[in-house]
């Protein structure tokens, strides 16, 4: 979800009500218009720059030290969207209900 609004006098006024329950913990990231990346670093602009960030990601660590550490993870990952696939009907018809006429 995304919505936009404008920092007044110490708080937040939202363009739009928001849809969510009142006291829900909320986390706000900030648009930077210097055009950074997730990790902080500029866009790459020019071709060398694109190259210089593939390879940068490319050696990257491993996320995982082996093969039975990534099963584990995606197992995991599996078992997570097993215990929210209850609520997923749920939700979607509460937002479909924020749509209807």
């Amino acid at each position: 979800m995304s919505v936009t609004g404008k920092y007044l006098d110490g708080s937040i006024v939202l363009d739009e009500p928001l849809a969510i329950a009142n006291g829900e913990h909320l986390t706000l990231i900030l648009d930077d218009d210097d055009g950074r990346c997730a990790d902080g670093s500029r866009w790459p602009i020019t071709e060398a720059e694109v190259e210089d960030w593939c390879r940068r990601i490319e050696n990257l660590p491993a996320l995982f030290d082996d093969e039975a550490e990534a099963f584990a993870f995606e197992d995991r990952l599996r078992a997570m969207r097993r215990e929210q696939a209850a609520g997923l009907a749920a939700r979607s018809d509460r937002v479909a209900g924020l749509f209807a006429e």
